[in-house]
């Protein structure tokens, strides 16, 4: 499964009778930390039937109004930042719903909500943006990746997609987007 994919997949898990089923017998009321600047649940002993038999990080309510669960799947790493970019603020004013799932060794992973989409990212060290900072993005590399998270469209273009089109991952085309280009405009 993709990141782009997670929301649809959801859409499908939240109707399969087996999974409403588990839920029902497993799922434990939420529990919030407090002080972080949007929701952030502590994972439980139960989620780990949901990641075992749904590939899910934490179980999630069938019938309440997430557009994604928390799966586990691959997904960007990052770091809090105190001198990034204030994330909270910046994707709620973008209309973006955020919530953050503290794994068990003290990670976090940010699940970002938006036009219908889904994106999640797992924070090794969560402490700055916990205090109002912003996130440091890298990719597989371990590099840090090109581009400032400035706006919600600059965390979707990480993935391949735009939330304000509402079609869904769009292709990569090269450096700095351009088709078959180097990234300077001359082909």
């Amino acid at each position: 499964m993709t990141a782009g994919d997670l929301a649809q997949a959801w859409t499908l898990l939240r109707l399969d009778r087996d999974y409403r089923a588990a839920w029902q017998a497993h799922a434990a009321r939420p529990v919030y930390e407090d002080g972080a600047p949007f929701p952030v649940r502590t994972r439980f002993g139960t989620d780990r039937i949901a990641a075992r038999e749904w590939s899910l990080l934490a179980w999630e309510d069938p019938e309440g109004d997430a557009v994604s669960a928390f799966f586990d799947i691959p997904m960007l790493e990052g770091e809090g930042s105190a001198t990034a970019q204030p994330l909270a603020p910046m994707l709620e004013a973008a209309g973006a719903r955020i919530e953050g799932l503290r794994l068990d060794g003290g990670a976090l992973v940010l699940k970002v909500e938006a036009a219908g989409m889904a994106r999640q990212v797992r924070i090794a060290e969560p402490a700055p943006l916990l205090e109002g900072g912003g996130v440091r993005l890298f990719h597989d590399w371990g590099l840090a990746l090109p581009v400032a998270i400035a706006r919600l469209g600059d965390l979707w273009s990480v993935y391949g997609g735009d939330p304000s089109a509402g079609a869904g991952p769009s292709p990569r085309h090269g450096i700095g987007g351009r088709a078959h280009g180097n990234g300077n405009g001359r082909s």
